[in-house]
């Protein structure tokens, strides 16, 4: 949003900008193979979802009460691949690949200027992931018979989420009842895969891997002024803050029964999180001035 320039600043009682997208995406593929011999993959199913959201402000403003900017989005990708191999001998295998990128991003201009009661600046992403309705795995393989080998049981799960609140060179912000600045990232991630198998010679591998990498980061550029000026009293306090929560429920479960039978299983998690705050520009409050990183300004 644009608004005035060296002739006048918009005047608003209150000022709204959000930026904001959902997304659900879900997937099911479901195969079986049967007879004397049977060599395949018999249920795969790959599922991406690629997001971009930009808030921004720029000229200036003048608001009486409250100024929120923000860019929001939600991403909900649930999938489900399943299979069963029977008869003399058979090779097969299921795939299930769930990959997630979000890339949010709220901005004040480069020379922008908002005065204003309270603002509140905001970028956040929310990412769900899971099975199929109706499935509880996220990947799930039955085979029985003479000799079965199911080499590659994989639920593969992808995660990557960036969130960022800049404020441009020379930009200023001026209120009297406080600022707050919030990078953040909600992902509830669930990835469980099963296998199961029996007869004379059942051979099986079952994995679980997913990679989460999860960036936040409030950037105050050089030139940039935050300045609360109101009374002193509560509530009244610039605060920064980047943070994410992360909840993940993963499993990789093999069973035999037969005669014999070879299994492997295994569930590979590999988190990344970065989360920051960068002030290169001045800070100035009556009150409090509060910096987070990799706390919750909401707990």
């Amino acid at each position: 949003a644009a608004g005035g320039d060296g002739a006048g600043a918009v005047k608003l009682q209150n000022l709204k900008i959000a930026a904001t997208g959902s997304n659900s995406a879900q997937g099911l593929a479901d195969g079986d193979s049967g007879g004397i011999i049977a060599v395949g993959a018999e249920a795969t199913i790959t599922m991406k979802t690629k997001t971009e959201n930009t808030a921004s402000l720029s000229g200036a403003w003048d608001v009486k009460d409250n100024a929120d900017i923000g860019s929001f989005q939600q991403v909900t990708s649930r999938g489900s691949s399943k299979t069963g191999a029977g008869g003399v001998l058979s090779v097969t295998w299921a795939n299930s690949d769930n990959n997630v990128e979000m890339n949010t991003r709220t901005e004040l201009m480069e020379g922008a200027r908002l005065t204003a009661g309270q603002s509140f600046v905001l970028a956040e992403n929310k990412v769900v992931t899971g099975a199929y309705d109706g499935e509880y795995w996220s990947n799930h393989m039955n085979i029985g018979g003479v000799i079965q080998i199911a080499p590659d049981v994989t639920s593969d799960e992808v995660i990557t989420a960036k969130a960022d609140v800049y404020i441009g060179r020379n930009a200023k912000v001026t209120t009297n009842k406080g600022q707050v600045y919030e990078a953040y990232a909600d992902m509830d991630l669930t990835n469980k895969v099963e296998g199961k198998s029996g007869g004379v010679g059942e051979n099986m591998w079952v994995y679980s891997d997913n990679t989460v990498k999860s960036a936040n980061k409030i950037t105050v550029d050089e030139g940039a002024e935050l300045v609360q000026d109101g009374e002193y009293e509560n509530g009244s306090d610039i605060i920064l803050s980047s943070s994410d929560k992360i909840k993940m429920d993963v499993a990789a479960e093999a069973y035999t029964g037969g005669l014999e039978g070879v299994l492997v299983s295994k569930a590979t998690n590999r988190v990344t999180r970065n989360n920051g705050v960068e002030v290169n520009g001045k800070l100035n409050s009556t009150h409090d001035i509060n910096l987070y990183a990799g706390a919750d300004v909401r707990s």
